[in-house]
């Protein structure tokens, strides 16, 4: 088994940003993708990568 704590969260919906959101919190290594990279925005303030597509 692996010791990455590194994530990545496709969607920001409700679900999807709260996940991400708690993952930030527990010091995972969060990348998130949405359709608008707008969404992003405050998860990539407080430690995200955005990336530029879900692959």
């Amino acid at each position: 088994m692996s010791d990455s704590r590194s994530v990545a969260v496709l969607g920001l919906g409700a679900m999807g940003h709260a996940f991400a959101t708690n993952l930030l919190k527990a010091d995972f290594e969060v990348t998130v993708w949405n359709r608008s990279a707008d969404k992003a925005g405050d998860l990539v303030e407080a430690g995200a990568r955005l990336a530029d597509s879900p692959a």
